[in-house]
């Protein structure tokens, strides 16, 4: 009889130790979420943000679940603050007024010690220590590394997951247009040069499209009816003479954008995927240069930033996908005059390269309308350079789909 009740225990005591773990878990997830969301005003909290209860380590799961609140909460907290001015000017004022506070007091602490420890180890002594103790942290990393990685692996798999889950589900609300939403300008311009009269449109674009946007473009070519599209970028027989590395950082900048226009709920039919629809020949405006097998205005060092760029939003996709969900709400921040401080070669260079190919193409047919499609940090750039050319008048043009 007492075997009996024995065994029978066992599921109960399972039962019971499964509903602890999953009320532990679950807390623990709470707890995570709501820290993320304290500390990213640089508030300070009792609790360390990557090894929460001080008193005790972290096992596997919660550390997973810890990385999995700061991959989704803080990229949608600090892209918010840059979009909704609302919101980022408490974020700002907060991390700036804790975070400078708390910088200060460590300096005065530092400083303090310092002075304390003056006569006893000399810089010389510390550099010494710090070398001496160098293999000993590097063999202690490259011991951790292993548990990082897996960390890292089920915190992308997690959270992969959501951001699956969340786009499935969002996907089936109805969308409709409206006019505060599109995220492109077009302006419509006349270039005489040598007698003959050029017209053509000129798109500037955030590169994703919204659902507005994409109606918008759709639309405005059933209007303009172009007899062809100029379009930034290199068609795919010119992208194969490209260097190998060159065409990752291309590709893997190109994925950076799918995964930031998923998130953003960016993922419409832009100007070519509509124009090829249409039948519209699409022609583009930029090549591989001969000289370093990239594209044209683009230097090794801005190779090198584009693909670390894409390589980091790559290796931390569903953080970046988390990040862009605010841009479903707010428009995506145009930082005009970034481009100045940012790689110009990149942007300027091409501005050249671009409207140079667009004048040969216009010349072969004069009498065509031509609708001409560049990223906006690309468009002052390309009016500038078309100016060169001959006399250029901007039209009065305005457009508002039916």
């Amino acid at each position: 009889m007492e075997l009996e009740e024995s065994i029978d225990s066992k599921p109960i005591s399972s039962l019971k130790n499964f509903a602890n773990k999953i009320a532990h878990y679950g807390k623990f997830t709470l707890e995570s979420i709501l820290n993320v969301s304290i500390q990213s005003f640089g508030i300070p909290l009792g609790i360390n943000l990557r090894g929460q209860h001080k008193e005790r380590e972290l096992n596997f799961t919660e550390r997973v679940i810890q990385n999995s609140a700061v991959w989704t909460v803080l990229p949608m907290i600090a892209v918010t603050a840059i979009a909704y001015l609302p919101f980022g000017v408490p974020f700002f004022t907060s991390n700036i007024l804790f975070r400078g506070g708390s910088f200060i007091k460590n300096l005065r602490k530092h400083k303090t010690e310092e002075l304390e420890a003056a006569g006893q180890y000399s810089k010389k002594s510390k550099t010494s220590n710090y070398l001496k103790n160098l293999p000993a942290r590097f063999k202690s990393s490259l011991k951790k590394l292993p548990k990082k990685l897996a960390i890292h692996a089920c915190t992308y798999a997690l959270v992969s997951s959501l951001a699956i889950g969340h786009y499935t589900l969002t996907q089936k609300n109805k969308q409709e247009y409206k006019s505060k939403d599109v995220g492109v300008n077009v302006q419509k311009f006349i270039l005489e040069n040598e007698n003959k009269k050029y017209q053509f449109y000129l798109l500037g674009e955030e590169h994703i499209y919204n659902y507005s946007s994409s109606f918008y473009v759709g639309k405005l070519i059933e209007e303009v009816d172009p007899n062809f599209l100029l379009t930034e970028g290199i068609n795919r027989t010119e992208y194969k003479k490209a260097r190998l590395w060159k065409k990752y950082s291309e590709r893997a900048m190109a994925l950076a954008y799918d995964i930031i226009a998923l998130g953003s709920d960016r993922a419409y039919a832009e100007p070519s995927e509509i124009c090829k629809n249409k039948g519209i020949p699409i022609k583009c405006l930029e090549q591989v240069s001969e000289l370093n097998k990239g594209r044209g205005g683009l230097s090794n060092t801005a190779y090198g930033v584009i693909g670390v760029a894409g390589t980091t939003i790559l290796a931390t996709a569903p953080a970046a996908y988390f990040g862009a969900v605010p841009l479903r709400y707010f428009d995506i921040p145009y930082l005009k005059g970034a481009e100045k401080i940012i790689l110009p070669g990149a942007i300027h260079n091409r501005d050249k390269l671009m409207v140079k190919s667009a004048i040969l193409d216009i010349n072969q047919d004069p009498n065509s309308t031509y609708l001409i499609r560049g990223g906006k940090a690309h468009c002052q750039g390309m009016i500038n350079e078309f100016s060169k050319y001959g006399k250029l008048t901007k039209l009065p043009f305005e457009f508002e789909p039916k």
